[in-house]
């Protein structure tokens, strides 16, 4: 069986590698947001129907709710680095 080579990377390598991996999703999700509040703002200039407003406020809350669940496990992902830096010493 021939195993790929691996490159040797040191602990701070991978601790970098992930908060980069971090900060990107993090940069994601602003973008996420961002689209939305300008849709949101079109539509709040443009509509006129109640019913549209209202659905795209529903769409806009679940989108949200969805992004928080992702910060959140951005937030774990960040502690885990932090506990295996401060393990590390």
């Amino acid at each position: 069986m021939v195993f790929p080579n691996v490159e040797q990377r040191t602990f701070d390598q991978i601790r970098m590698e992930r908060l980069e991996a971090i900060a990107k999703e993090d940069m994601a999700l602003a973008r996420i947001v961002e689209t939305e509040k300008a849709l949101l703002h079109r539509v709040a200039t443009t509509s006129t129907s109640a019913d549209d407003l209202v659905k795209v406020k529903r769409e806009a809350t679940r989108l949200l709710r969805i992004v928080m669940v992702f910060q959140i496990l951005l937030e774990l992902k960040l502690e885990d680095v932090k506990d295996f830096s401060e393990n590390d010493e």
